[in-house]
């Protein structure tokens, strides 16, 4: 749980009322405010994200994230290194693997489950995780934000 909140109007117009009200609201990026989850999203030095939920109590939830994010290239190395697993793992399978059917199913299996297992282990290792420095400065611009926003009511804090 993030910030409890109260709104009078349209949640998700709110929400963008909120998220325009940060210090470097302009440069955020905010998902079809009609949706059941909206998540607004800025890309600078930082990838901080503001994620807005409805509660079952009739009030609403934003949840602040903060990280330095994975660079274009070494995603894109990721995903070319996966699919040359692939590629490596039907080729193996034609060549040792068994042969009919058995070979056609070891085949599929194994040019599924390689780059999968590649996929999760780069991600492991390319992800810096979150910066919990930048999600309290984060929280605190959203809860100023909030009270400066006259249709929304910050009810708690957890």
């Amino acid at each position: 749980m993030g910030l409890v909140l109260e709104l009078e109007g349209p949640p998700g117009h709110v929400f963008a009322e909120i998220v325009r009200l940060l210090p470097d609201g302009r440069n955020w990026l905010i998902s079809d405010p009609e949706g059941a989850v909206v998540i607004a999203r800025e890309e600078g030095n930082l990838v901080r994200e503001a994620i807005f939920t409805a509660l079952d109590d009739g009030t609403y939830d934003i949840e602040v994230l903060a990280g330095m994010g994975v660079s274009e290239i070494a995603l894109q190395g990721l995903v070319g290194t996966a699919l040359f697993a692939c590629v490596l793992a039907i080729v193996g399978a034609w060549i040792w693997g068994p042969t009919g059917l058995m070979g056609l199913a070891v085949g599929v299996c194994l040019a599924g489950t390689v780059p999968a297992m590649v996929l999760a282990v780069g991600q492991r290792m390319l992800d810096p995780g979150r910066d919990a420095g930048a999600e309290k400065q984060l929280e605190r611009a959203m809860r100023m934000a909030i009270a400066e926003c006259k249709r929304a009511k910050l009810v708690s804090v957890e």
